[in-house]
């Protein structure tokens, strides 16, 4: 049952919508259940950084990425200017929790362009668009960083469920060690397994997501947070989209389990 409902919810895109709304999506997993939704769910923005989930999938599929640790790799110049945060070694834990540019380029030339789109089309991921800049050809290596690649809110909670339920055709290891790799929160009693994502859109509104999974006992969910901070909000806006999140959840959770 929860697959038809699944295809149901995906069946309702595209949409027309208020793009600057957020949104707020939670529902059950395996069921794929509803149990809150507010906002503007369907309207498609760059994944930005969250963006990692499916490229750490690819990355340790194609056997890029041996596990949580291996390999570990210096920061280059090679991709791009590095900020204070990215200079450091990394591997696929603190690629995923400093969310580290150069680390995501490494794995996407490494892949090459006809193996990306193979595994962005096998992914049905978002408008699966990786051309990049228009005119420019730089979708490998900048697709998801407010270019080309869009997804909106429910695509992001249907991809998510795809995982959990390993429907991804990937190995797996590729299973296993993207969700060992995963940055983990909690909120309340809830252990909490997202990625952020931040960035600036072309109106210049700043942009956040938090998407992922959590639970609490045997009950499991799939959210997805969408949020566009207010000018001068100083924390970033994926960091600040998560604290939002984990802040809502148990109350939010509690009023779920309370409803008829």
């Amino acid at each position: 049952m929860h697959k038809a409902y699944l295809a149901a919810l995906m069946s309702l895109l595209p949409f027309a919508a208020q793009a600057n709304e957020g949104c707020m999506l939670v529902m059950s997993y395996p069921q794929a259940a509803v149990l809150h939704e507010s906002g503007d769910c369907t309207t498609r923005h760059p994944p930005a950084s969250t963006f990692k989930i499916p490229l750490a999938l690819m990355g340790f599929d194609a056997g890029i990425l041996q596990d949580a640790h291996t390999p570990r790799w210096p920061p280059t110049l090679k991709y791009g200017p590095i900020t204070q945060r990215e200079q450091q070694e990394a591997d696929a834990t603190i690629w995923l929790k400093d969310s580290i540019i150069w680390f995501s380029r490494r794995i996407t030339e490494q892949l090459g362009a006809m193996k990306f789109q193979d595994y962005i089309t096998r992914f049905d991921y978002g408008n699966k668009d990786v051309t990049g800049t228009k005119g420019t050809n730089d979708g490998l290596l900048n697709a998801w960083l407010f270019t080309s690649l869009t997804i909106c809110a429910r695509e992001q909670a249907g991809f998510i469920h795809k995982l959990l339920s390993r429907e991804l055709r990937v190995t797996d290891t590729a299973y296993d060690m993207t969700i060992a790799s995963m940055p983990r929160f909690m909120a309340g009693d809830w252990q909490v397994l997202g990625k952020t994502g931040s960035g600036t859109t072309e109106q210049g509104a700043q942009q956040g997501w938090f998407v992922g999974w959590a639970q609490r006992g045997t009950q499991q969910i799939i959210f997805t947070k969408l949020m566009f901070p207010p000018a001068g909000t100083q924390q970033a806006a994926g960091p600040y989209t998560r604290d939002t999140f984990l802040r809502e959840l148990p109350n939010l959770m509690a009023q779920s389990n309370d409803a008829p």
